[in-house]
């Protein structure tokens, strides 16, 4: 399928999984999973604005909002995996303290392969599934 815009978020998914190839370190894996979660988000919110499902505003609640414009379609499954991506990104991004409050459910202080492989089969899993969302062209 071709898509709907001038730049494919599927790069930045393709770029996180050669970050994380090249280096295998926890700087690696934390910024690998920084763009895996922004190719499903950018996909996410081009092909469900094409639909007219949601009206990004390019502001930091878009993140939510693409979340509940999916659960209103009843894509409750990826709308959960696309929670679970956020909640690895924003571990991977904020999280470098332990926790004195418990932190989210991956902290332990440390992005390692395995916290790195689950966002990777999330965003493997849910990227195809965003990307059918696009309106089908005309032939």
């Amino acid at each position: 399928m071709e898509m709907m815009t001038d730049f494919n978020p599927k790069d930045f998914f393709d770029i996180g999984v050669d970050i994380a190839d090249r280096y295998n370190n926890e700087s690696g894996y934390r910024t690998a999973i920084g763009r895996v979660y922004y190719a499903c988000h950018l996909m996410g919110s081009d092909a469900t604005e094409k639909k007219g499902w949601f009206h990004p505003k390019n502001r930091a609640a878009d993140h939510s909002r693409l979340c509940e414009a999916l659960k209103e379609r009843q894509l409750w499954s990826i709308e959960q995996k696309l929670r679970d991506l956020i909640e690895l990104r924003e571990h991977a991004d904020y999280h470098i303290k332990k926790p004195s409050n418990g932190g989210c459910r991956y902290c332990k202080n440390v992005v390692d392969k395995q916290v790195w492989e689950r966002a990777k089969s999330i965003a493997s899993n849910i990227l195809p599934k965003l990307q059918a969302i696009y309106p089908k062209q005309p032939k």
